[in-house]
Parts: structure tokens; sequence; C-alpha cells
């Protein structure tokens, strides 16, 4: 019997998600209990890995009521009420021991009222772990927010209820737009994560475990090369090798070009859908800009067309849709599945003039911003550093000193941003930056961009990238770093071996906070703890 069947969910057939897969079936049901956003694009696994976490845990958990919901599936038009009553039928119909009284229409507070006496008297404690898939009809509603605030409530701010759930948020663009907006009631519970192509190895074992069979490395390159990894495509392909059963490796390969032929012919509109749907506009004139050739293109070169906050958000979007796979630790990108690239050749018209790209060329005005910040005093939102890591006074590399520049820019971040200006000494001399380019693996500006990027990446977060622009500047010869941080929307905190630290900036200094003044800062600041 052929177990590729690309039109349906099939949980046994959950490859290259182990990890997840793990994380899921540790934190939902268990203690720290943690809840779950999953993005990923359309057909890329969120409704198998969720079909796969519902199995496991009715086989393994008797203390558990998953409950799988397919928002797809919800009535039209919908309304929260609705809802609330679906997840409580559905948690009655599980607890066959107990019976209550489901309103058709229960608000949000109906349903807490309804549910918590059941709960707390059951004769032992159950978890509920919702399992929601494609959140896309509910976000396309007026009353989402309020939706979504009420959720937050449930899982982190009802005692006596909360201890009883967890949820995994499944969606695509939407679920991405949750987690980044700013005031979203969701950003800060859930434990985010992506969903994006298979990995070469992840992608040989469904191509070959499932039917028990080795094939060869051509056969296996090909597929990949053709489809990118993307789960659904692989699906697809094998199941028509396999419809042609033929163990001769050549008609085997050739059952793959003519399901790739097949795809084009019959689902081709599946490609336009994703990228009209699915891409913004940026995103295509990213998706534009890689190389045909495959190879990769650095990061750098793409914020500094695009925009930092730009470029990152096209290229979430174009990883969650399968179309691009990130390299070097995600500091460059190329695209991935000649499938979709043959379609787009064929079908998208060329973009020309681009507009909104950023260039790297520096205007004279530009320098001579930065002749006047070096001429101005240090201050709330302007701070001098004269190296990342070449300690001036030892004549020699320093790593600690990198922490300085960490806690700087983490200090920008919490309070109202700032300028921070490398290769200037406290008295305002240009230094420059050739001592430290000699400490770095690549030894100009884009090594030292890279660098920079890094430091954040590992002491604060990656996603705080997205508030930090650094440019380079010729100043008498020399070269000078300028790294401007915008305020944040959320607390930055530096993550150091097992301590957690908190910084702001405060006159001319960066300075640490104690936790009871951490916790009254970010209320203050940003309304929650």
């Amino acid at each position: 019997m052929n177990p590729y069947v690309w039109s349906e969910v099939k949980p046994e057939l959950c490859y290259g998600r182990d990890a997840l897969l793990s994380e899921m079936l540790s934190y939902l049901p268990g203690n720290p209990r943690y809840s779950f956003g999953l993005a990923g694009g359309r057909r890329m696994g969120k409704s198998t890995i969720l079909r796969r976490v519902e199995m496991e845990l009715k086989v393994g958990r008797l203390r558990v009521i998953p409950i799988y919901i397919d928002g797809l599936a919800l009535p039209r038009p919908l309304t929260a009420p609705q809802v609330w009553g679906h997840i409580l039928r559905e948690i009655q119909r599980t607890l066959s021991e107990i019976s209550f009284e489901v309103d058709d229409l229960p608000d949000f507070a109906t349903f807490k009222e309804l549910l918590q006496p059941v709960l707390t008297n059951l004769p032992e404690y159950r978890r509920i772990i919702v399992l929601f898939d494609e959140i896309e009809p509910i976000t396309n509603c007026d009353w989402s927010s309020g939706y979504w605030a009420h959720w937050r409530a449930l899982l982190s701010n009802s005692p006596g209820l909360q201890e009883y759930f967890t949820v995994v948020f499944a969606g695509a663009r939407e679920l991405a737009s949750l987690r980044h907006d700013i005031g979203s009631p969701l950003a800060d519970i859930l434990q985010w994560r992506n969903l994006h192509c298979l990995e070469f190895e992840d992608a040989c074992d469904l191509m070959q475990q499932p039917i028990e069979r080795e094939w060869s490395k051509s056969f296996l390159d090909l597929v990949y090369q053709e489809t990118g990894g993307h789960p659904f495509l692989l699906q697809y392909i094998m199941q028509h090798v396999c419809n042609v059963s033929s163990d001769i490796e050549e008609l085997a390969q050739q059952a793959v070009r003519e399901a790739v032929n097949k795809f084009n012919k019959e689902r081709g509109w599946q490609f336009g859908e994703w990228w009209k749907r699915y891409c913004t506009e940026m995103a295509q004139r990213v998706y534009h800009r890689l190389p045909n050739s495959g190879s990769t293109l650095p990061l750098r070169t793409l914020t500094l067309e695009f925009g930092l906050t730009e470029a990152n958000e096209a290229l979430e979007i174009l990883q969650h849709v399968g179309l691009v796979t990130a390299e070097d630790d995600g500091f460059a990108f190329r695209y991935i599945g000649e499938m979709f690239r043959r379609w787009y050749r064929n079908n998208v018209p060329e973009i020309d003039n681009i507009k909104n790209i950023r260039t790297s060329v520096l205007q004279p005005h530009q320098t001579n911003e930065i002749i006047k910040l070096i001429s101005s005093r240090e201050g709330a939102t302007l701070e001098f550093k004269s190296s990342v890591r070449w300690d001036y006074r030892q004549n020699k590399l320093n790593k600690e000193l990198e922490k300085v520049i960490v806690k700087t820019i983490a200090g920008f971040l919490n309070v109202n941003g700032g300028k921070l200006l490398i290769g200037i000494d406290d008295t305002g001399t240009v230094l420059g930056l050739r001592n430290d380019y000699q400490t770095l693996k690549k030894k100009d500006s884009d090594g030292f961009e890279l660098f920079i990027t890094q430091l954040i990446s590992s002491y604060i977060g990656k996603e705080f990238c997205l508030y930090i622009h650094t440019s380079f500047h010729d100043i008498n010869g020399e070269d000078v770093c300028l790294v401007d941080v915008e305020a944040c929307p959320k607390p930055a905190y530096i993550h150091e071996d097992q301590d957690v630290r908190f910084y702001i900036r405060t006159g001319g200094s960066t300075q640490l906070l104690n936790a009871k003044e951490v916790t009254e800062y970010v209320l203050n600041r940003w309304g929650k703890r």
C-alpha cells in the first residue's frame, strides 16, 4: 500500500520535527507548563505535527485531554462564543464521567464559570491541551483581539483554572503577525516556533523509511533539488513514484520528472496562491533579488538594499512559505525548490524599478552628521567606544570589552534608543577599526558588522537585531562604525552563562538594575511583569 497521500494529513509521516515534537510532548502536559505558537506556511506540516502530538498524548498519557480544533472547519460567520462553546463540548465529550449543560453561545466568563468547578472536583487532575490548527479565520474577525486577550487571561491570570490549560496555536502569516505586533496579548506568554522546509537528511528519511527502501543518492538529490525539502511537494512526488512501483532507478527518476510536470499542469495554481496570498510585496522583491545560480546572498546585502526590518520580515515569510533557506547561521540566504523557481520564471514578470531600496553608498550629508556626532558630548543617547575587543591600554585582544558594547546597546534598547560610535575614544579622537578588524576572521567592515550581529544574537537575542542598524563611515581615512539603536517595544535582557541582567541608559552611563527595580521599571514602561 502506498503510504504517501499528499491530500491527507498523516501523523505517522511526521519527519524532521523530532526536537519540536519532543518539546511539545514534554511541556504541554508537564511542569513547568508551556504553550506554543507554531508558524509555518500552508502544507508545511502544521496539521501533521499537531495530529501527531494528539496521537502521542492519547496513547501515552491518561491524565490529559487533547482537543484538536481545525480552524478552517469552524462555522461561518464565526463568533467568539461559538469557539468557546466548541471547546466546552469537546471537553464534555472526553470527560464522560461528568456532565454539565453547555450554552450554545457561552462567552468567556460563562466558559470559566462552567469549567472551573468541574475540573477542580475531578477525582484526579487532568490537563486540557488545546491544539488549534489554522487560526486565520479568527484573526480575520473584528473580535479577535479580545479573544486572544481572553486566552492570555486563561493561561496566565486565572488562578484555579490556568493550571489546567495549555495550548498550541498554529498558523501562517497571521500567526507571525500576532507574534510581532506591538501589544499582542500572546507575544510574551507563548513559546514561538517556526516550521521550515526539511533538511536533506530528514527529507531522505521521509523518502525511504515509510517504504523501507534505500534510494540512490542521485535519486534523493533530484527529489530534494526539485522540492527544496517542502514536505507537501515531497509527498506529492513520492506518491507518484510509488504508484509507478518500479525497482529500476532510471524509471523511478523518470517518474519524478513526470510528477513535477503533472504538478505544474494540474496544481501550479497553488504556487500562484503561495506567491500572491502569502508573500508580501517586500517578500516578493527579496525573493527576486536572490541569485538564479542558487548561490547565497549575504543578509547584510539584503538589509542595505531593503532595510533591516523589511528584509528580516520578508525572509521570515519566505522561509515560512518554503521558498528560501538560511545558511551561515542565518547570515546568508538562497532560494530552494526548482519546482517553484521554474513556475516563478514562467509566470511572474520581471520586477523592475524596485522601490524603497536602501543604498550602502554614503552621501556627503551622512558623513557630516557623523562629524557632528563626534563633536558632541556623550549623553543619554550618545556613547563613544574606542573598540569592540581591542584593548588600547594593554595593546592586545580583550574579549571582556565585548560585554561593554552589549550592555550599552541593551541600555539604549530599554530606554529611548541611542547612537553608539565605535572607533572613537572618550575625547572624540578618531581611532578607527583597524585593530578590531585584525581580531576577526573576516578582517573588514563586513566581518565587523557580522560580529556585532552575532554579539547581539548571543547575549540579547536574535529578534532584537530588528531594532539595531549599523553603518560605516570614512573619517580622515579611518573606518568608524555607527550603531543606531531604536527604543525596543519589549524588555531586552542580557543572558550570560546562568545570569540574566537588565540595563538602562541614564545620563551618560549604563546602569544595572536589581530584581525589584527591574520589575518596577518593566511594569511602568511596558505595562507587564
